[in-house]
């Protein structure tokens, strides 16, 4: 009896932690897709850079990557920060937001 009780304890308790993990791994997930550095907030020394038209541009020096960003008057947005070197994107910002918030 002592041992079936245990048992349950610990399966409750796993699928508690299980729950818990899943919880927090979603919610940082989120927290990083919404929390985007855009222009002059990117402090890398290189990125990856990914054109307005989705065609990639290379590896390039950040302010080099702006350069081009307000050329085409887009801003440039980090989409990948943890990649190496990190993922940039040029495009419109404010037309994304807008986007995402009617999702």
């Amino acid at each position: 009896m002592l041992r079936s009780s245990r048992r349950s304890f610990y399966t409750r308790l796993c699928v508690k932690w299980a729950f818990c993990a899943h919880f927090f791994i979603f919610s940082r997930r989120c927290a990083v897709i919404t929390e985007l550095m855009i222009n002059e907030q990117i402090r890398d020394k290189e990125v990856r850079l990914i054109g307005a038209d989705n065609d990639q541009l290379g590896i390039l020096p950040v302010k080099e990557a702006q350069r081009i960003a307000d050329e085409k008057k887009l801003d440039l947005v980090k989409i990948s920060p943890t990649a190496k070197p990190p993922v940039c994107k040029i495009m419109d910002y404010s037309k994304f937001n807008f986007d995402q918030a009617k999702k």
